[in-house]
């Protein structure tokens, strides 16, 4: 998507135990990426059994392209 405005990181560990962000995917509209990812955590929580949905949801942040560093 050339046209990306905001794009969906997930932070994981790396072998050394440092947090790595991983770009997901790439969204037009930062609400198409809100609602995107919603779906994400609710599948990685039915999926998972995890039962505190926002530590999950913290592991994840949508950031708007260019400012990836920030």
């Amino acid at each position: 998507m050339e046209d990306a405005k905001y794009i969906v990181f997930i932070s994981i560990k790396n072998d050394q135990g440092v947090l790595q962000d991983h770009p997901l995917r790439p969204f037009q509209l930062e609400v198409e990426a809100e609602w995107w990812l919603a779906g994400y955590v609710d599948a990685i929580v039915n999926h998972t059994g995890e039962t505190d949905i926002n530590e999950v949801k913290g592991m994840f942040r949508i950031t708007e392209v260019g400012k990836e560093t920030e």
